[in-house]
Protein backbone atom coordinates (compact mmCIF):
# COMPACT_ATOMS: atom_id res chain seq x y z
CA UNK A 1 0.00 0.00 0.00
CA UNK A 2 1.87 3.51 -0.86
CA UNK A 3 2.44 5.12 2.58
CA UNK A 4 0.46 8.24 1.54
CA UNK A 5 -3.00 5.80 1.33
CA UNK A 6 -1.30 4.30 4.78
CA UNK A 7 -1.49 7.82 6.34
CA UNK A 8 -5.32 8.49 5.32
CA UNK A 9 -6.00 5.06 6.91
CA UNK A 10 -4.37 6.37 9.91
CA UNK A 11 -6.00 9.33 10.06
CA UNK A 12 -9.46 7.97 9.41
CA UNK A 13 -9.09 5.72 12.73
CA UNK A 14 -7.85 9.06 15.08
CA UNK A 15 -10.61 9.68 17.70
CA UNK A 16 -12.33 13.08 15.46
CA UNK A 17 -10.71 16.47 17.14
CA UNK A 18 -13.75 18.50 16.27
CA UNK A 19 -13.28 22.29 16.89
CA UNK A 20 -10.00 21.28 19.40
CA UNK A 21 -7.52 21.49 16.10
CA UNK A 22 -9.76 23.09 13.67
CA UNK A 23 -7.36 25.13 12.21
CA UNK A 24 -3.92 22.92 11.95
CA UNK A 25 -1.01 24.16 9.29
CA UNK A 26 -0.06 22.01 6.41
CA UNK A 27 2.90 20.87 4.90
CA UNK A 28 3.99 20.79 1.70
CA UNK A 29 4.60 17.14 0.31
CA UNK A 30 7.33 15.98 -2.22
CA UNK A 31 9.16 12.71 -2.76
CA UNK A 32 12.30 11.74 -2.28
CA UNK A 33 13.70 8.19 -3.22
CA UNK A 34 10.01 6.71 -2.45
CA UNK A 35 10.23 8.39 0.80
CA UNK A 36 7.62 11.24 1.64
CA UNK A 37 8.41 14.46 2.41
CA UNK A 38 5.84 16.21 5.07
CA UNK A 39 7.82 19.93 5.01
CA UNK A 40 6.77 23.10 7.36
CA UNK A 41 7.40 26.44 6.42
CA UNK A 42 10.18 28.32 9.28
CA UNK A 43 6.67 30.13 10.73
CA UNK A 44 4.49 27.20 11.10
CA UNK A 45 5.23 27.19 14.56
CA UNK A 46 3.52 30.35 14.54
CA UNK A 47 0.56 30.03 12.47
CA UNK A 48 -0.50 26.87 14.56
CA UNK A 49 -3.40 26.74 17.26
CA UNK A 50 -1.81 28.33 19.90
CA UNK A 51 -3.00 26.77 23.32
CA UNK A 52 -1.92 27.15 27.34
CA UNK A 53 -2.31 24.92 30.33
CA UNK A 54 -5.45 25.62 31.75
CA UNK A 55 -6.02 25.30 35.70
CA UNK A 56 -4.73 22.57 37.99
CA UNK A 57 -7.38 19.47 37.19
CA UNK A 58 -5.11 17.08 39.65
CA UNK A 59 -1.74 16.69 41.74
CA UNK A 60 -0.48 13.30 42.23
CA UNK A 61 2.41 12.87 44.99
CA UNK A 62 4.44 15.68 46.46
CA UNK A 63 5.01 17.41 49.62
CA UNK A 64 0.68 16.46 50.19
CA UNK A 65 1.06 13.05 49.87
CA UNK A 66 4.59 11.74 51.37
CA UNK A 67 3.81 8.33 51.35
CA UNK A 68 3.48 8.24 47.84
CA UNK A 69 7.26 9.06 46.64
CA UNK A 70 7.83 10.30 43.01
CA UNK A 71 10.99 11.50 42.98
CA UNK A 72 12.62 8.88 40.19
CA UNK A 73 9.12 8.39 38.68
CA UNK A 74 9.64 7.34 34.90
CA UNK A 75 7.15 7.22 32.43
CA UNK A 76 3.76 8.23 32.80
CA UNK A 77 0.14 6.96 31.76
CA UNK A 78 -3.09 8.03 31.44
CA UNK A 79 -5.77 5.87 31.62
CA UNK A 80 -9.66 6.21 29.94
CA UNK A 81 -10.92 7.50 33.33
CA UNK A 82 -8.69 9.81 34.27
CA UNK A 83 -6.46 8.28 36.20
CA UNK A 84 -2.83 8.18 36.38
CA UNK A 85 0.00 5.87 36.77
CA UNK A 86 3.40 5.67 36.89
CA UNK A 87 6.46 3.75 37.63
CA UNK A 88 8.73 4.87 40.32
CA UNK A 89 12.32 3.45 39.20
CA UNK A 90 13.99 3.45 42.52
CA UNK A 91 12.22 1.51 45.40
CA UNK A 92 10.57 -0.73 42.41
CA UNK A 93 6.91 0.65 42.77
CA UNK A 94 4.17 0.72 40.38
CA UNK A 95 1.49 3.73 41.45
CA UNK A 96 -2.16 4.55 40.27
CA UNK A 97 -3.73 7.75 41.17
CA UNK A 98 -7.32 9.31 40.85
CA UNK A 99 -8.42 11.99 38.07
CA UNK A 100 -7.60 14.36 41.31
CA UNK A 101 -4.49 12.98 41.78
CA UNK A 102 -5.43 11.01 44.92
CA UNK A 103 -2.99 8.07 45.82
CA UNK A 104 -5.22 4.92 45.24
CA UNK A 105 -3.27 1.67 44.50
CA UNK A 106 0.53 0.26 44.50
CA UNK A 107 0.10 -2.17 41.67
CA UNK A 108 3.69 -3.78 42.01
CA UNK A 109 6.12 -3.64 44.26
CA UNK A 110 9.49 -5.35 44.42
CA UNK A 111 10.48 -8.41 44.24
CA UNK A 112 10.55 -11.68 42.35
CA UNK A 113 7.03 -13.11 42.70
CA UNK A 114 4.26 -12.63 40.70
CA UNK A 115 3.00 -9.40 39.51
CA UNK A 116 6.23 -8.01 41.49
CA UNK A 117 9.05 -6.28 39.87
CA UNK A 118 13.02 -5.45 40.03
CA UNK A 119 14.66 -3.47 37.48
CA UNK A 120 11.24 -2.44 35.60
CA UNK A 121 11.26 -0.26 32.74
CA UNK A 122 7.70 1.55 31.32
CA UNK A 123 4.99 2.08 31.53
CA UNK A 124 3.43 2.21 28.43
CA UNK A 125 -0.16 1.86 27.43
CA UNK A 126 -1.07 -1.39 25.58
CA UNK A 127 -4.84 -1.82 25.22
CA UNK A 128 -7.91 -0.39 26.81
CA UNK A 129 -6.56 0.44 30.60
CA UNK A 130 -3.34 -2.47 30.19
CA UNK A 131 -0.44 -1.05 30.51
CA UNK A 132 3.18 -3.11 30.27
CA UNK A 133 6.76 -3.03 32.15
CA UNK A 134 9.28 -4.98 31.49
CA UNK A 135 11.74 -6.17 33.83
CA UNK A 136 14.89 -7.08 32.88
CA UNK A 137 15.97 -8.46 36.13
CA UNK A 138 13.05 -10.80 36.81
CA UNK A 139 13.62 -11.64 32.70
CA UNK A 140 9.49 -10.88 31.94
CA UNK A 141 6.95 -8.68 30.35
CA UNK A 142 4.18 -7.78 32.52
CA UNK A 143 0.51 -6.47 31.16
CA UNK A 144 -1.31 -5.20 34.41
CA UNK A 145 -4.78 -4.17 34.41
CA UNK A 146 -4.32 -1.29 35.61
CA UNK A 147 -7.94 -0.31 36.22
CA UNK A 148 -8.95 -3.47 38.33
CA UNK A 149 -4.75 -4.63 39.47
CA UNK A 150 -4.87 -8.12 37.55
CA UNK A 151 -2.24 -9.22 35.69
CA UNK A 152 -0.24 -11.74 33.37
CA UNK A 153 3.57 -12.37 32.24
CA UNK A 154 5.64 -13.76 29.60
CA UNK A 155 8.97 -14.41 29.84
CA UNK A 156 11.14 -11.53 27.94
CA UNK A 157 12.89 -12.99 24.87
CA UNK A 158 16.99 -12.96 24.69
CA UNK A 159 19.36 -12.96 22.46
CA UNK A 160 22.94 -12.42 22.30
CA UNK A 161 22.24 -9.74 19.53
CA UNK A 162 19.34 -7.66 21.37
CA UNK A 163 19.92 -5.94 23.98
CA UNK A 164 17.48 -5.36 26.89
CA UNK A 165 14.61 -2.91 25.50
CA UNK A 166 13.21 0.33 27.41
CA UNK A 167 9.67 0.21 26.21
CA UNK A 168 8.50 3.36 24.35
CA UNK A 169 5.17 2.43 23.23
CA UNK A 170 3.22 -0.58 21.12
CA UNK A 171 2.37 -0.70 17.31
CA UNK A 172 -1.22 -1.29 16.43
CA UNK A 173 -0.15 -4.89 15.93
CA UNK A 174 0.34 -5.27 19.65
CA UNK A 175 4.53 -5.31 18.96
CA UNK A 176 6.45 -3.48 21.64
CA UNK A 177 8.56 -0.48 20.75
CA UNK A 178 11.83 0.43 22.53
CA UNK A 179 15.54 1.58 22.72
CA UNK A 180 18.28 1.14 25.08
CA UNK A 181 19.84 4.12 26.57
CA UNK A 182 22.60 2.17 28.79
CA UNK A 183 25.91 4.43 28.47
CA UNK A 184 28.90 2.56 26.80
CA UNK A 185 32.36 3.49 26.65
CA UNK A 186 34.48 5.82 23.94
CA UNK A 187 38.25 4.29 23.50
CA UNK A 188 39.16 7.46 20.91
CA UNK A 189 40.37 11.02 21.95
CA UNK A 190 37.28 13.05 19.90
CA UNK A 191 33.93 13.10 20.84
CA UNK A 192 32.03 9.88 19.36
CA UNK A 193 27.17 9.47 19.15
CA UNK A 194 26.95 5.57 20.74
CA UNK A 195 24.26 3.96 18.37
CA UNK A 196 21.25 3.82 19.72
CA UNK A 197 19.30 0.06 18.81
CA UNK A 198 15.86 0.87 17.66
CA UNK A 199 14.17 -2.84 19.35
CA UNK A 200 10.53 -4.42 18.48
CA UNK A 201 9.83 -7.24 20.95
CA UNK A 202 6.54 -9.12 18.91
CA UNK A 203 4.46 -11.15 22.12
CA UNK A 204 2.33 -12.85 19.65
CA UNK A 205 5.88 -15.09 18.17
CA UNK A 206 8.50 -14.13 21.58
CA UNK A 207 10.92 -12.90 19.71
CA UNK A 208 12.88 -9.18 19.83
CA UNK A 209 15.01 -7.79 16.87
CA UNK A 210 16.84 -4.72 16.25
CA UNK A 211 15.46 -3.26 13.49
CA UNK A 212 17.61 -0.13 12.91
CA UNK A 213 19.92 2.28 14.65
CA UNK A 214 20.04 5.78 15.21
CA UNK A 215 22.63 7.80 16.83
CA UNK A 216 22.20 8.31 20.72
CA UNK A 217 24.46 9.68 23.37
CA UNK A 218 27.36 11.92 22.66
CA UNK A 219 30.65 10.20 24.60
CA UNK A 220 34.01 11.75 25.39
CA UNK A 221 36.79 9.88 27.17
CA UNK A 222 38.99 12.66 27.72
CA UNK A 223 38.90 12.70 31.42
CA UNK A 224 41.09 10.53 33.50
CA UNK A 225 39.64 9.60 36.76
CA UNK A 226 41.52 9.07 39.30
CA UNK A 227 39.54 6.74 42.43
CA UNK A 228 41.36 6.12 45.47
CA UNK A 229 44.51 5.91 43.54
CA UNK A 230 43.72 4.00 40.48
CA UNK A 231 43.54 5.86 37.47
CA UNK A 232 41.63 5.17 34.43
CA UNK A 233 39.93 6.63 31.26
CA UNK A 234 36.52 8.35 32.05
CA UNK A 235 33.75 8.27 29.34
CA UNK A 236 31.28 10.57 30.14
CA UNK A 237 27.72 12.05 28.46
CA UNK A 238 28.37 15.15 27.10
CA UNK A 239 26.25 17.56 29.26
CA UNK A 240 23.05 18.64 27.02
CA UNK A 241 23.99 15.85 24.95
CA UNK A 242 21.66 14.81 21.59
CA UNK A 243 19.66 11.91 22.36
CA UNK A 244 17.86 9.41 20.33
CA UNK A 245 14.53 9.87 20.81
CA UNK A 246 11.75 7.04 19.64
CA UNK A 247 7.81 6.44 20.05
CA UNK A 248 5.31 4.24 18.51
CA UNK A 249 3.05 5.96 16.80
CA UNK A 250 -0.45 3.66 15.77
CA UNK A 251 1.53 1.79 13.14
CA UNK A 252 4.59 3.54 12.78
CA UNK A 253 7.80 3.56 14.39
CA UNK A 254 8.78 7.77 14.81
CA UNK A 255 12.81 8.14 15.41
CA UNK A 256 15.20 11.15 15.76
CA UNK A 257 18.13 11.69 16.32
CA UNK A 258 17.81 15.25 17.64
CA UNK A 259 20.50 16.82 15.37
CA UNK A 260 17.80 19.03 13.85
CA UNK A 261 13.86 18.92 13.82
CA UNK A 262 13.61 16.07 11.42
CA UNK A 263 11.03 12.64 12.58
CA UNK A 264 11.66 9.52 10.38
CA UNK A 265 8.39 7.82 10.51
CA UNK A 266 9.52 4.28 9.88
CA UNK A 267 7.59 0.81 9.57
CA UNK A 268 7.91 -2.06 11.77
CA UNK A 269 10.85 -3.43 9.86
CA UNK A 270 12.31 -0.09 10.57
CA UNK A 271 12.63 1.07 6.83
CA UNK A 272 11.70 5.11 6.80
CA UNK A 273 8.83 5.91 4.81
CA UNK A 274 7.64 9.70 5.33
CA UNK A 275 10.00 12.52 7.23
CA UNK A 276 8.21 15.64 8.53
CA UNK A 277 10.13 18.30 9.16
CA UNK A 278 10.35 21.94 10.59
CA UNK A 279 13.12 24.16 9.75
CA UNK A 280 13.81 25.72 13.37
CA UNK A 281 17.73 26.66 14.46
CA UNK A 282 18.92 24.91 17.39
CA UNK A 283 19.33 26.81 20.33
CA UNK A 284 23.02 27.89 21.55
CA UNK A 285 24.18 26.82 24.95
CA UNK A 286 25.11 30.23 26.54
CA UNK A 287 27.94 30.21 29.94
CA UNK A 288 24.72 30.78 32.30
CA UNK A 289 23.23 27.55 30.80
CA UNK A 290 26.91 25.55 31.25
CA UNK A 291 26.70 27.56 34.91
CA UNK A 292 22.96 26.48 35.99
CA UNK A 293 23.70 22.92 34.50
CA UNK A 294 27.01 22.33 36.65
CA UNK A 295 25.48 23.39 39.51
CA UNK A 296 22.42 21.36 39.12
CA UNK A 297 24.37 18.43 38.69
CA UNK A 298 26.79 19.44 41.95
CA UNK A 299 23.62 19.28 44.23
CA UNK A 300 22.76 16.16 43.86
CA UNK A 301 26.09 15.15 45.72
CA UNK A 302 24.54 17.10 48.77
CA UNK A 303 22.63 14.05 49.36
CA UNK A 304 22.79 11.66 51.82
CA UNK A 305 23.17 9.11 49.96
CA UNK A 306 26.08 10.73 47.85
CA UNK A 307 28.09 9.74 51.30
CA UNK A 308 28.64 6.25 49.75
CA UNK A 309 30.13 7.00 47.06
CA UNK A 310 33.76 5.52 46.97
CA UNK A 311 35.44 8.61 46.12
CA UNK A 312 33.00 11.76 45.98
CA UNK A 313 35.57 14.58 45.80
CA UNK A 314 37.01 13.22 42.56
CA UNK A 315 33.51 12.28 41.33
CA UNK A 316 32.76 15.90 42.11
CA UNK A 317 36.23 17.02 40.32
CA UNK A 318 35.09 15.12 37.29
CA UNK A 319 31.78 16.31 37.15
CA UNK A 320 33.83 19.87 36.65
CA UNK A 321 35.38 18.67 33.41
CA UNK A 322 32.36 17.51 31.73
CA UNK A 323 32.03 19.69 28.66
CA UNK A 324 28.91 20.80 27.17
CA UNK A 325 27.81 20.59 23.78
CA UNK A 326 27.61 24.38 21.94
CA UNK A 327 23.76 23.53 20.82
CA UNK A 328 20.97 21.93 22.58
CA UNK A 329 19.01 18.99 21.14
CA UNK A 330 16.72 20.30 18.30
CA UNK A 331 14.14 18.97 20.20
CA UNK A 332 13.42 16.54 23.41
CA UNK A 333 10.39 14.08 24.40
CA UNK A 334 8.07 12.33 21.73
CA UNK A 335 4.73 11.41 23.64
CA UNK A 336 1.83 9.90 21.78
CA UNK A 337 -1.43 10.92 23.17
CA UNK A 338 -5.05 8.48 23.61
CA UNK A 339 -6.63 10.28 20.39
CA UNK A 340 -3.67 9.59 17.76
CA UNK A 341 -1.45 12.82 18.12
CA UNK A 342 2.14 12.89 18.07
CA UNK A 343 3.18 15.68 20.65
CA UNK A 344 7.06 16.68 19.96
CA UNK A 345 8.29 18.44 23.40
CA UNK A 346 10.88 21.56 22.77
CA UNK A 347 14.34 21.44 24.34
CA UNK A 348 14.28 23.19 27.29
CA UNK A 349 17.34 25.08 28.99
CA UNK A 350 17.83 25.21 33.33
CA UNK A 351 17.10 29.02 33.11
CA UNK A 352 14.10 28.51 31.18
CA UNK A 353 10.90 29.46 32.70
CA UNK A 354 8.28 27.66 30.80
CA UNK A 355 8.06 25.45 28.04
CA UNK A 356 6.49 24.19 24.85
CA UNK A 357 5.08 21.28 22.67
CA UNK A 358 3.63 20.50 19.45
CA UNK A 359 1.13 18.16 18.53
CA UNK A 360 1.36 16.29 15.28
CA UNK A 361 -1.09 14.41 12.64
CA UNK A 362 -0.04 11.47 11.30
CA UNK A 363 -0.20 13.13 7.45
CA UNK A 364 2.18 16.03 9.11
CA UNK A 365 0.27 18.76 10.12
CA UNK A 366 0.61 20.93 12.82
CA UNK A 367 -2.75 20.92 15.09
CA UNK A 368 -1.37 22.85 18.14
CA UNK A 369 1.19 24.50 19.87
CA UNK A 370 0.86 24.04 23.48
CA UNK A 371 3.17 26.62 25.72
CA UNK A 372 3.12 27.04 29.15
CA UNK A 373 4.96 28.12 32.15
CA UNK A 374 7.21 26.82 35.30
CA UNK A 375 9.47 24.19 35.37
CA UNK A 376 7.03 21.72 34.10
CA UNK A 377 7.95 18.53 32.22
CA UNK A 378 5.93 16.76 29.94
CA UNK A 379 5.51 12.97 31.42
CA UNK A 380 2.02 11.97 29.03
CA UNK A 381 -0.82 13.12 27.02
CA UNK A 382 -4.33 12.69 27.14
CA UNK A 383 -6.85 13.61 24.76
CA UNK A 384 -7.74 17.28 26.62
CA UNK A 385 -5.34 17.24 29.28
CA UNK A 386 -0.57 16.80 30.08
CA UNK A 387 0.77 15.31 33.22
CA UNK A 388 3.48 17.37 34.51
CA UNK A 389 6.50 16.65 36.08
CA UNK A 390 7.00 19.93 38.91
CA UNK A 391 9.51 20.60 41.84
CA UNK A 392 8.15 22.90 44.28
CA UNK A 393 10.82 24.74 46.49
CA UNK A 394 11.95 21.96 47.84
CA UNK A 395 12.52 19.68 44.91
CA UNK A 396 9.60 17.57 46.29
CA UNK A 397 8.49 15.64 42.44
CA UNK A 398 4.75 15.84 41.79
CA UNK A 399 2.86 15.18 38.68
CA UNK A 400 0.83 17.97 37.64
CA UNK A 401 -2.63 17.17 35.69
CA UNK A 402 -3.34 19.99 33.30
CA UNK A 403 -5.89 20.45 31.15
CA UNK A 404 -5.29 22.95 28.50
CA UNK A 405 -7.36 25.97 27.05
CA UNK A 406 -7.24 28.16 23.48
CA UNK A 407 -4.92 31.33 24.13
Amino acid sequence: MPFLCLLLCVLASLVPLGRLWAQPVLPTRADSGGIALLLHRADAFAKAPAWTVAPLVGRAGGAEQPDWDLTWASGAVLLSDGRLVTLAAVGNRFYRFAPDGRGERVLARQGAGPGEIMAPSGPVLWRGDSVVIVDMANNRVTWFDARQGGHRTMASPRSPAVPPIAPVGVLRSGAIVGSNSFVGSNDTDSMVRQPAPIIVLDPRTSSTRVVTTIPGLELVSSLTANYRGRRSRQSSVVRFTRVARVAAWDSMIVTSSSDAYALDLRDAAGRIRATIRVPVPRRAVTPAMREAALARALKRFNDPASERMIDKAESIRLERLTPSATQLPAHDALLVSGNGLLWVVDARGPLDAGGAATAFRADGAIVGRLTWKGNGVPMAFGADRVVMRELDEDDVVSLAIYRWQRR
